[in-house]
């Protein structure tokens, strides 16, 4: 019991209001509701730059940046095939754009935020495994920058495509 304490004494103590603040968002996305565009990109531009940083803080050499890139450009897939026959729906007066209520943010948030924590605990504990977890962690973090980035131009195009034909919907 000792060691769960001392394991759970040597973790940051941001990594608890991270975990809180992701499950919060993940439920509060579980219901359609209207937000502010740049409330829409939050959650994404963190995501984007969580993974970025994650490449720079990595070895400067071919397999970390071609594992970043080659999970990126899956992961930007992810986010064309996931979004591409759907419309944005955006409240054009108060520019706003409708989230559909959805499980998939939560379980998305939750599964980055599980994998990044548990490479990052095991190379915490097993530095010598650090050069064989790395380009997992890099992969984490390119899927994961490369879906949001996707997913971001998406809703970015949509809202912009929207707005200019008058097409946009009042939230209702």
């Amino acid at each position: 019991m000792s060691d769960i304490f001392a394991i759970l004494g040597g973790i940051p103590w941001w990594v608890f209001p991270l975990l809180g603040l992701l499950i919060a968002i993940g439920v509060r996305a579980l219901k359609t509701r209207y937000v502010p565009l740049p409330v829409a990109l939050i959650a994404p531009v963190a995501f984007t730059v969580w993974g970025v940083l994650t490449l720079l803080r990595s070895k400067p050499d071919v397999l970390p940046i071609l594992s970043f890139v080659i999970a990126a450009i899956a992961g930007v897939a992810i986010a064309v095939v996931t979004t591409r026959n759907r419309d944005v729906v955006v409240d054009a007066i108060e520019r706003r754009v409708c989230l559909p209520g959805s499980y998939v943010p939560l379980i998305r948030n939750l599964a980055i935020f599980s994998a990044k924590f548990v490479l990052t605990f095991a190379i915490t504990l097993h530095p010598d495994l650090r050069d064989t977890l790395a380009p997992w962690d890099l992969g984490v973090s390119g899927i994961s920058a490369g879906y949001f980035v996707g997913w971001s131009t998406w809703l970015l195009a949509g809202f912009s495509k929207a707005k200019k034909s008058g097409l946009s919907r009042a939230p209702g």
